[in-house]
């Protein structure tokens, strides 16, 4: 009986102990290890759990969804700071971050991934882009749920508030869940904290992007273009795009299967050789 007694009275500490077990958050970028927006994400986070850094070394903007390959040894390096955070600096494009951090450099599978914040937006179409977004998608391939964050390119750029409105974002997410094979992408505004109007949930916009190629010629007289981009001024109503150049925080909630299902009927009535 005394021993019953002792596991009824204990259980109920031994499950709110779990229950208090901070989450496990891999953290990475596109815009590399040192960028200021990361290093606010990380001050943020780690207010909410345990956070683990893996982020390339060096800028990877957008590197989209690709991944480091080829004969070249992707190099790690090491350390952990004085809050206990380990951090993994790598030579490598922010998917192949994600990948490599979840196969071989941590110890236990993270329960969300952030990526971010990264300078500049990343909406519409642009997200096939960004290497920020590419980062998080990795995460869904492999189950986990994930976060992108970007935040406007102009003046102010607000990285500490769109780390504090991540790291609220984390817990909601982490409480509520989403299906799997599906992540969000948020666009934070630059504008001061208090001139944010409020949060919107919005589809992508389908404005192409404006890449530019300005043309020059080297002294040889051999001709090159040094690529450039646009930023979009305007967009369809009602979306990322729209909303974010109106002073919203936007959130889009984005999925793997990209498969167009009304066209299969169409398709398969096609005659083919």
């Amino acid at each position: 009986m005394r021993k019953l007694l002792f596991v009824l009275v204990t259980l109920p500490f031994f499950v709110c102990a779990l229950s208090q077990n901070p989450p496990h958050i891999l953290l990475t970028n596109d815009d590399g290890i040192d960028a200021p927006g990361l290093l606010a994400m990380h001050k943020a986070l780690s207010q909410v759990g345990r956070v683990t850094v893996a982020a390339p070394a060096t800028n990877q903007s957008a590197a989209g969804h690709g991944l480091t390959t080829g004969r070249n040894p992707i190099f790690v390096t090491t350390w952990t700071d004085g809050g206990g955070s380990v951090w993994h600096s790598i030579t490598a494009r922010p998917a192949t971050c994600v990948s490599l951090a979840l196969e071989n450099l941590l110890s236990d599978r993270p329960d969300i991934v952030v990526s971010g914040s990264n300078h500049g937006a990343n909406l519409g179409l642009v997200t096939y882009y960004s290497g920020t977004v590419g980062a998080a998608r990795e995460a869904a391939f492999k189950g986990i749920p994930s976060i992108a964050v970007s935040v406007q390119d102009g003046s102010p750029m607000d990285f500490e508030a769109a780390a504090e409105f991540t790291a609220h974002l984390v817990e909601k997410y982490l409480k509520e869940k989403l299906p799997p094979q599906t992540f969000i992408n948020v666009n934070y505004p630059a504008l001061p904290k208090d001139q944010v109007k409020g949060v919107t949930i919005r589809s992508l916009s389908l404005a192409p992007p404006h890449n530019v190629y300005v043309k020059g010629t080297m002294p040889d007289g051999q001709d090159y273009f040094w690529p450039g981009y646009r930023p979009l001024v305007s967009g369809e109503p009602d979306t990322d795009l729209s909303t974010l150049l109106e002073g919203y925080i936007t959130i889009t909630p984005l999925r793997l299967d990209t498969t167009e299902d009304e066209l299969i009927p169409l398709l398969q009535d096609w005659t083919f050789p």
